[in-house]
């Protein structure tokens, strides 16, 4: 069983406190289950399982993402881990762990090596959300609440413009008439509007109810 160091002052960290109970378990199963390098092989279904969390691939790298680098389809780089793991001159390190865990880096294209000497470069390839993903993603957001606009609006029961005039008509002019204020009410509670005829009769809402003081009106 692998053995690293433990930071037992991350309790005390602003960034690690702020963190939901779950978030911080999700953190500490990363640091135990990272390789020797520092890199994880993105598997959210053992995290979820021995986290006994939910949490989606997108939104893991929104949390964490001051904290962890995505450098490929499936494998994600904690930043800072070889400098703790190994301290911050690591790459100059003759020692045999050390260096294994240098070619991991190099593999993944975090580590460059020339002529024998190695530099650290977090790459940017994979970014789990660029201004055009986030876009992309907005528009298809807003592409799902159209759709669902255009369903909700087949199952409203929809008035005519002369049943919308006849309504204001009768709510300004006879709304004091019993007959009138029966179907008035029966009218409101029992018809699905649309959004905009909605807005339409909560504008008169505050006279509806001068007028019918005992009677519960939803909108």
């Amino acid at each position: 069983m692998a053995k690293r160091f433990t930071d037992s002052e991350k309790w005390q960290d602003a960034w690690f406190t702020e963190l939901t109970i779950d978030q911080k378990i999700i953190w500490i199963y990363l640091l135990d289950h990272c390789d020797n390098a520092g890199l994880w092989k993105i598997n959210m279904k053992n995290l979820n399982y021995f986290c006994s969390t939910n949490i989606t691939v997108e939104e893991f790298f929104i949390i964490f993402s001051k904290r962890i680098t995505k450098v490929g389809e499936d494998i994600c780089y904690i930043n800072k881990y070889c400098n703790f793991q190994y301290g911050p001159n690591f790459l100059k390190s003759d020692n045999k762990a050390v260096k294994s865990a240098i070619n991991r880096l190099i593999e993944v294209g975090i580590v460059n090596s020339q002529m024998g000497i190695y530099t650290l470069s977090i790459p940017y390839g994979y970014p789990i959300d660029t201004p055009k993903e986030k876009e992309k993603e907005k528009e298809k957001e807003e592409e799902k609440e159209k759709v669902k606009l255009k369903e909700e609006e087949k199952e409203k029961v929809k008035l005519k413009e002369w049943e919308m005039k006849e309504l204001m008509e009768s709510i300004n002019e006879n709304i004091k008439t019993e007959y009138v204020r029966e179907i008035l009410i029966n009218f409101i509670n029992n018809v699905t509007l649309t959004p905009t005829q909605r807005d339409t009769l909560y504008s008169y809402k505050e006279t509806i109810i001068k007028q019918i003081p005992k009677t519960k009106i939803f909108f």
